[in-house]
């Protein structure tokens, strides 16, 4: 059995990128933010608007998320997550929860303990259950982005596979891709076949992606590999950033959903940054600068760091003697103004928190001018959210599924087979190879494996009368024995969402053993099935 790894990518709804003293974020599209602030060190929290405004102060012990659209998060004593309102007396909302995911058209996805992902209104009160999608237990989703959330399904094979929802809960992409993410409005995903080629060449190369929609329709296919780009990434403005060659070789070019260079790979272009407007931000491999699409440098590249804040708006970040400070620059690297901040942090309305200096901050505007009513006290802040989910089900019939439990046997292996027949069947489960030659001086008597069931692992023997090898000598060489399995055993360690749940594990064994045969005793801690 073949094992691939995939994994989502991480889905922030707000990146935080960090980099000597500049911080900056994004704010995605017309999700209102505050930030939860700190005002002194070991201080209770509290938040404020984008332009300043304090809108509680001092009410949380503990750190609260960002607030979008009007709600927050804040852990309790007990380490869950209870969702609150942004307002000056902020209101609980629902219950607790082991994850919550931002509300984004008026639902959010919450995980309560024991149960699966379930998504939620403003008033607490759960719309839809994502137990199953498609007919598959659902293991994980993402936080919603542009109305849209990644989910995850167990697959034996691919070890997961993802499909898309909206906030509805409607399957808008099938769970049948290795790969597949959302960003800057595009989602682009991976098929089974092409991830198994890839995985068989040893190029380095990137096969055929997947474009589709936001209503989950495929656009178009692209063959990397025919451009030998080794790295793909999506950067806005509907464009990738693929990556070919790789150490002193590497360049990185802009490539639109159909395949072709928009800006082809340079070396003097080691990565790229933001894309806006038909500009964007370039590495050399030491300093960053801004080019346009024609390949014209625009700002040289000399700056530490270097982001769009606004439009023809960027916020740089370099050297002034031994310190490091941030300003704002214009699309030809001429100072916006005077001033410079020891940090910079957009909060995506065109308005940046900005650092002058100990605890002091300001809010101020793409010019540079301050619009806060006055000078911040703030210690700490946040403007971090929770952007991948996990369910807490715990889905007894599948797990027990894997086992594929009859009265003949388990996962396929009978009672009554031979050895050969077992080694067969094993071959094929472990992806290993059995040969004879390695018992030469064992007297063993069983063969024994793992199976993953998800949430443990199972260790499953199959045990024989005799020798699994016929007795001869090292020139002659060793063979398998004739000998019929005549015993299983299945031992299920409790780990994981399993614990707790125990007692329903073995209901739901012997419930499955009593179909094959009947239960001929029965004790506190034992069930005889005669089959």
């Amino acid at each position: 059995m073949k094992r691939y790894s995939a994994s989502i990518r991480g889905l922030n709804l707000f990146l935080v990128m960090v980099l000597a003293g500049m911080f900056t974020a994004c704010n995605e599209g017309d999700n209102k933010i505050n930030i939860a602030f700190q005002s002194e060190e070991d201080g209770r929290w509290g938040m404020m608007t984008t332009s300043g405004k304090v809108i509680f102060e001092d009410e949380f012990e503990r750190m609260p998320s960002v607030a979008i659209n009007g709600y927050f998060t804040v852990k309790n004593g007990n380490g869950m997550w209870e969702i609150y309102s942004t307002e000056e007396k902020p209101q609980q909302v629902g219950n607790e929860y082991l994850y919550v995911g931002p509300f984004v058209d008026g639902v959010a996805p919450v995980v309560e303990k024991g149960k699966p992902i379930t998504l939620i209104n403003t008033e607490g009160k759960v719309v839809t259950t994502l137990d199953k999608l498609s007919g598959k237990t659902v293991k994980a989703m993402t936080a919603f982005q542009y109305g849209r959330a990644i989910f995850e399904i167990e697959d034996e094979e691919f070890e997961e596979l993802y499909g898309m929802i909206d906030t509805k809960g409607k399957v808008l992409i099938e769970p049948e891709y290795p790969i597949l993410h959302i960003d800057g409005g595009m989602v682009i995903g991976r098929s089974k076949k092409n991830v198994e080629k890839d995985q068989k060449d040893d190029s380095g190369m990137i096969g055929e992606i997947i474009v589709f929609n936001l209503n989950g329709k495929e656009q178009g296919r692209i063959n990397m590999k025919k451009n030998d780009v080794t790295d793909f990434d999506i950067c806005g403005e509907g464009l990738f950033k693929a990556t070919v060659g790789e150490g002193s070789s590497r360049k990185v070019g802009l490539m639109n959903e159909k395949g072709e260079w928009v800006v082809k790979p340079n070396t003097k272009v080691k990565d790229i940054g933001d894309v806006w407007g038909k500009k964007f931000v370039y590495y050399n491999g030491e300093r960053y600068g801004l080019m346009n699409y024609d390949g014209d440098v625009l700002v040289r590249a000399k700056y530490i760091y270097l982001k769009f804040v606004a439009d023809n708006v960027l916020a740089a970040t370099e050297y002034n003697g031994d310190d490091v400070e941030g300003k704002l620059i214009s699309l030809d690297g001429e100072d916006i103004c005077n001033d410079t901040w020891e940090a910079l942090i957009s909060l995506g309305d065109g308005n940046m928190l900005a650092k002058e200096g100990s605890n002091s901050w300001v809010i101020i505007n793409a010019k540079g001018e301050v619009v806060s009513d006055k000078t911040l006290d703030i210690y700490d802040y946040n403007i971090g959210y929770n952007d991948r989910l996990y369910s807490d089900y715990f889905d007894v019939a599948a797990m027990l599924n894997k086992l594929s439990i009859t009265k003949s046997g388990v996962c396929g292996f009978g009672l009554g087979a031979g050895v050969e027949n077992v080694v067969t069947a094993l071959e094929k489960e472990t992806d290993r190879t059995y040969n004879p030659d390695n018992y030469l001086y064992y007297y063993q008597q069983y063969f024994s494996f793992d199976k993953d069931l998800g949430e443990t692992t199972a260790t499953i023997s199959i045990g024989f009368p005799g020798s699994l090898i016929e007795s001869c000598d090292s020139i002659a060489g060793n063979w398998w024995s004739e000998a019929k399995a005549a015993g299983i055993i299945v031992e299920i360690p409790s780990r994981g969402k399993m614990r707790d749940h125990e007692s329903e594990v073995y209901k739901a064994i012997v419930s499955q053993l009593s179909t094959a045969g009947k239960v001929s005793e029965e004790g506190k801690k034992y069930t005889v099935v005669s089959v």
